[in-house]
This record gives C-alpha cells, structure tokens and sequence, in this order.
C-alpha cells in the first residue's frame, strides 16, 4: 500500500546524500521501494536485490528471495533513511553484503538465512551477511552466513558533519557464522572516516557462534562496544583495539568460552561462566559468577591492568602440583583486589612435591584486600594443598604444615623456615592402608580359630567321628595413626567362616592327622580423618576367601603333645575410598595366604576330675593379599606397599578343665601373644610412601572358654585385645560353633 509523506528540503539532501552512500557500488539498477512505501516480495517471485529509500518497507514472506551477484560489494538489500525491513523465513544471497543497513531497521525472523560472499576485499563490508552503518537489527531464529563476518558495524558519514549514532543489534536463537573472519566486526569503513563506529550487541536465548579464525568480536579503531551475552553459549575469542573501548556482560546462564585481550571491563553475573582459553588481558573484572581456564591445558594467565571485584564469585585454575616452581595457571591483577571469591585448583597430572614458599596462584599489585577463598580439597600425590595468603599479598598453594609459631597466611618471600616443614599428607592414604590390613587379617582360619582349641584334638582325631562342621562369627574395631601422626584412622570389621574336617585318620607310630576345607565372608569399614584438615577419607573392603589346612598330632590318642597345623587359602576383594570433595575410587585385591603353626599341650590333673593345660606355640604367617596397581580420578597412581608380608607369632595359652569326666565340659582359658610383622601395611601416592604406625610389633591378650554341650556339639567365644606402639588398639570377638558326626 502506497504510504504519502511531506519532505522538507534538509530531508530531502540528507536522503540524496544517504542514497548516493547506498547505490555506489551497485552496478544494476535496483528493485526499489520508493520512500514512504511498502511491498511485499512473497514465495515464487522473482529473485531481486532491493533499495528500501527514506521511511519505506520492504516485506519479505516464507520462501521468498533476494539476491546480489556480479557487482564489487554489491548488496542483496539496501535500507536508508528510517526504512524497515521485516523477513520471516526468506532467503537472501549476496555477492557481496547481504543487507545493508543505514539508519533502518531489520527484522529476521523464523528461519531466515542470510549467505554473503567476499567479492571485493578492499571493501570492509564485502562478504558481510549484515552491514550496518546506524540503525537496529533483531535476529531470532535465524541465520547470518558471510564469508568474511556474520556481522560487520561501520562508522561512514561520508562527510555529512553528524556523529556516529549508535547501532543496535539483538540476536536471539541465531547462527552466527563467519568463514574467513571474525564472526562480529565493528570499526570503520575507511581510514579516513572521522566517527567512531558504536554498537549494542546482545547475543541471546541459545545463539550459536561459528568464526574459522575463532574470533567471536573484533573492535578495531576506536569504536565503542557493549556486548551482553544471556543465555548462550559461546564459543569465540574477543579482540579489541588500544584506541576501542570495549565492554563486555556475561549474564542468566550466559558461557562465553575464548580469550579476551584489550577489553576494557568483564562482568561475569552470578548464573554466568567465562571460561579462559588462552592468555587474557583486560582492564576491570567484577567476577560474581565463575572465571574458569578450560580444562586439559594449563600454563595460561589472566591479566587484569586494573580491578579485579569479586562478588561472592568463583575462580578455577589448573595445576601441575608438585613444588613451587609447578606449571599453573595464574590471575595478574595489576590494580586492587576487593570483596570475596571461591578458588578451586584442578590437578593436571602433578605428583605433587615439597613446597617451599608455594606455588604463586594469584598476584596482586596494589591493594591485596580481596579475600580468596579455597573451596574444596587440592590434591596431588599424597598431599594435601591449601591456598594461602602471602605477606607481600599474593596467594599462594601450600602443602606445608605451618609451625605453631608461624603467622598463617605465611609463604611468601623469606628465609627457609627452621626446623624443616611438615608436608600435609591426605587421609586418602590412611584409607588404603587400612583396606590393606583388613585384606590381609580379614580371614584367620588358624586351628585357635576353627570352632575350638585344641584340647582333645587329638584324641577326637581318633573318636569315632568321620566328619564335623564348624562355623566362627568374629568381629572386631581398631584404631591407628599413619607413619607422620597426622591421620587418624579406625575401623570395624565383620567375618564369617565356614568349614568342615572331611577326613582324618591314625598312622602306625600312633600319631593322627585331619583335614578339612572353608569358605568365608568379610567386611571391614571406616574412616581415615586429618588432624591437621580435618578432611576424611572413608574405607570399605568386601570380599570371600576359599581354603584347605591340614593338622597333626604327634599322640592321636590323647589330649596332649606336640601339633603343627597348616593353612592354605585365596582371597579377593572389592574395595572403595570414598575421599571428602573427591571422586571416590573403586578397585579390586586378590592373593594367596598360607600359615603354619606348631604348639605343644601340656597337662596336669589336679583334684577330682579338673586339669589345667598350658600351650605354647609358635605360627608363622604369609599373606599375600595384593591390589593391583590403581589410577585415581585426580591421576595419582596408588600402588600397594606393605602386601606380601611375612607375620610371626608367639605365645601361650592356659585353660582349665573343670570336668574331665563330662562330655558337656566347660573350658576357661586365658592367652597372650606378641605378633611381630616385617612389613606394615601402606600405600604409595605417587611415589610417596604412607604407611599404617603401630602394626610392627603388636601385644595380644585374649580371654574366652569353651563349652561342650553334648558329645557332638561345642561352642566357644573369646575377647581379644591387641595394642602397639603410636596408640594402634583392636578390640575383637568371636563367637564359634563345632558341630560333630
């Protein structure tokens, strides 16, 4: 419909002048929509490139078309003088620039693509899908193809005396794409423009960005630029020139994953994430979301020339851990730090190592009164890291324990600190070498242990009774410390053995022998606690354990004199450590253990049908219960130490007999041992060795008795006690049934 319109003179010579500024590169006339008009272009008519002059509208609907080719920069759609153009999901291809916008506006919507290709590339806004001089766009649910930008923003007042105005743009739910240059472009056209190009981009609502060169925004010259993200997420670098000012607003789930160098202010909100990619230098940072460098590089610095404002915000950096001169990602602020922020510090393989002063993570060179705060465990190895606040201001990572009289923060700058510093070592470590010793003492199936002692065995071997079955229920709870005193550890455990004597018999010189096989159940639990963190590490083993032993008795006919006993069994387990703030890690063990034990029982009868025994013995014991070799989450490589571990036992014990006359006779007994083992159980972290204190040389006591009920049926219990040094306690029971046919 025709539109009618009154122009005054000045009008009428600033639209000549914008006309001249449009048409200058077209080589064919245009399809033209005349000032104050509107047409329509609908789905099968003809494909040609438009001028929309002064107040005019141009409607593209559904699969209609527009089109350039040929000219030097030629564009597919012109608007001037407050035109409009409104696309719902038309096409529009260009030799050149798509649309050209000068003081108009556009609208892109439902799936309208844009396509421009670089035909003159001394021509700035050649092979730009959108050039815009002055105006507005809104783009949703569209695309933005140019071979050289998706979008270009100019200054060219081709001398008409007025300042640059600035050029809105709103992109939302859009593709972005550039093949050879920066997806966003905003300078000016020429060197010889005077104003400088201003531009408010909003980058919105799931808008995706493809930039070959891998440049989101490029501000050269010195244009002016505010750029918010909301809502997407980004994949670009942003670039901006010494004379630009540039700022840029991260903001409602926004991503932007690039670098940023010359940008004058970075604000990241709350929901919002800036991952850096590559070394960054900027002038202002308020961090009230989070600021994270990429994941699976490290090395890269942020670089902040003024401020850095933290807003209850967060930083992720990545290190190699290990001693202070580590590979790490860092922040430079060059200004002031003020108000607070979480750090989290990623390991990126690091073994960890001693620290002298720390790994510097944070430089500041004016005022350092931004408090940074750790949040959550920093691992590498077998230690534990802290960030710390140095006395020149800077923060630091630190795996040493402070002496009490040092002034916390600490590092920093200074002489070597006397006496040498206590590294922090992490209760990860305490937790494997407990799962360590409970698969390798889960499992006693020793003759002591089999539902009976070993009064009357030998006669029994002898008595008329081909086969038993025995079962033993035993639990238990310890306490220990690590090699260094800082780890706390204790545990409870559960198992339940099951066996048989399947055969037995009497050899010529007199002496008797049985054997037998078993099958068992265990479960040991716990926790390993930091007395210098008070981070904690829990422990789990669940496993079975299958078996065969073999003893004999020099007198197969009475209740005295020498034994030996012998015990064959393999085991295999599944284990976790479930460490506070980490991954929790899953591994198996497997293994052989064998143990051969001789004692000999004496025997004195005193009163009417009572006696006293008194057994010494001896047993050595073989374990050989082995994890495999384990890589943490973190990339700490856990290896065992401490398996095959060869144990010696000797001790005593004293029983009475009350009723020597009675099948249903009642046995209190009484036992002490010292169990000395080469080894103690441990892990190594890295290389870093944390071992289980206390386990070398351990004393036993043990009180219990046993009960014939009948003939064929005896139960025993006992109360067992151990201690050794570094304050290693365990306190155990069982509870055993031996039932005889």
């Amino acid at each position: 419909m025709k539109r009618t319109s009154r122009l005054s003179a000045r009008a009428h010579s600033k639209y000549a002048s914008l006309l001249l500024l449009s048409c200058a590169s077209f080589a064919a006339p245009a399809a033209i929509v005349a000032p104050g008009n509107s047409h329509t272009v609908e789905e099968g008519d003809p494909a040609e490139f438009w001028e929309a002059r002064f107040r005019a509208e141009l409607i593209m609907n559904a699969n209609s078309e527009a089109t350039s080719q040929g000219s030097s920069a030629n564009a597919a759609i012109v608007l001037t003088g407050k035109s409009r153009l409104i696309a719902k999901g038309a096409t529009i291809t260009a030799e050149g620039t798509g649309i050209v916008i000068n003081d108009s506006s556009a609208e892109l919507t439902d799936g309208t693509v844009v396509t421009a290709t670089d035909n003159n590339p001394g021509n700035m806004r050649s092979g730009s899908a959108l050039a815009m001089f002055e105006g507005s766009a809104t783009v949703r649910d569209s695309t933005l193809n140019g071979e050289r930008h998706a979008i270009a923003v100019l200054s060219d007042t081709r001398g008409l005396g007025r300042p640059s105005v600035e050029s809105v743009l709103d992109i939302s739910g859009s593709r972005l794409i550039s093949t050879t240059g920066s997806a966003i472009y905003v300078g000016k056209l020429n060197a010889r423009e005077e104003q400088a190009a201003k531009a408010n981009i909003t980058l919105r609502d799931g808008t995706v960005v493809s930039a070959s060169n891998g440049t989101l925004l490029e501000v050269q010259d010195d244009s002016l630029v505010d750029l918010a993200i909301e809502n997407s997420d980004i994949t670009g670098n942003i670039i901006s020139a010494d004379a630009a000012t540039t700022n840029v607003l991260l903001k409602r789930n926004a991503i932007l994953r690039g670098a940023m160098n010359g940008v004058d202010s970075v604000g990241v909100d709350t929901t919002a994430s800036w991952v850096v990619t590559a070394d960054s230098s900027i002038d202002q940072l308020r961090n009230s979301g989070t600021v994270a460098f990429s994941d699976g590089e490290v090395g890269r610095t942020l670089t902040v020339h003024g401020d850095y404002v933290g807003d209850n915000g967060t930083l992720v950096f990545n290190s190699v851990l290990g001693d202070d001169g580590s590979l790490t990602d860092k922040l430079i602020v060059e200004g002031d730090t003020s108000g607070s922020t979480s750090v989290k510090v990623n390991n990126l393989g690091g073994s960890g190592a001693k620290t002298l002063n720390g790994i510097e993570l944070i430089t500041v060179g004016g005022n350092s009164d931004g408090k940074f705060t750790q949040a959550g465990r920093i691992v590498a190895g077998s230690y534990d890291y802290k960030l710390i606040k140095g006395t020149d201001g800077n923060w630091y990572l630190s795996n040493e324990l402070c002496a009490p009289d040092c002034e916390e923060p600490g590092p920093g700058p200074g002489p070597d600190p006397e006496p040498d510093p206590v590294l922090i070592i992490r209760p990860e470590g305490g937790a494997y070498a407990a799962n360590l010793y409970a698969m390798n003492t889960l499992f006693d199936a020793s003759i002591g242990q089999r539902g009976g002692d070993t009064v009357g065995a030998g006669a029994q071997a002898n008595d008329g009774h081909s086969s038993n079955l025995w079962m033993k229920n035993s639990g238990g709870h310890s306490r220990a410390t690590d090699a260094s005193g800082q780890l706390n550890t204790h545990s409870s455990r559960y198992a339940l053995l099951l066996g048989s004597d399947l055969m037995g018999g009497t050899l010529q010189d007199g002496s008797a022998w049985r054997a037998g096989a078993f099958a068992g159940y265990g479960y040991s639990s716990g926790s390993s606690t930091s007395q210098i963190t008070n981070y904690h590490a829990g422990h789990q083993v669940k496993g079975y354990t299958t078996g065969v032993y073999g003893t004999w008795y020099a007198d197969g006919s009475s209740d005295q004199g020498l034994y030996t006993d012998a015990v064959l069994q393999y085991s295999w387990f599944d284990a976790q450590v479930t460490g506070e703030g980490v991954a929790k890690e899953s591994y198996t063990a497997k293994g052989v253990s064998t143990s051969l034990e001789a004692g000999y029982v004496l025997r004195n009868e005193f009163g009417e049908g009572h006696a006293w025994y008194l057994q010494p013995k001896a047993k050595v014991t073989w374990s050989g219960v082995t994890p495999d070799d384990h890589r943490e989450d973190n990339g700490t490589i856990v290896s065992a130490q401490g398996s095959d571990t060869l144990s010696i036992s000797v001790g005593a014990r004293a029983y009475l007999q009350l009723d020597t006359h009675s099948s249903d006779s009642f046995k209190p007994f009484v036992e002490t041992n010292w169990i000395h083992n080469n080894r103690q159980a441990g892990v190594s972290l890295d290389g870093v060795s944390v071992s289980q204190a206390g386990t070398r040389n351990i004393g036993e006591f043990k009180v219990g008795a046993e009960g014939h009920i009948n003939r064929n049926l005896s139960v025993s219990a006992s109360l067992a006690q151990q201690v050794g040094s570094d304050s290693y306690t365990d306190t155990a029971a069982s509870l055993a049934l031996r039932l005889a046919f």
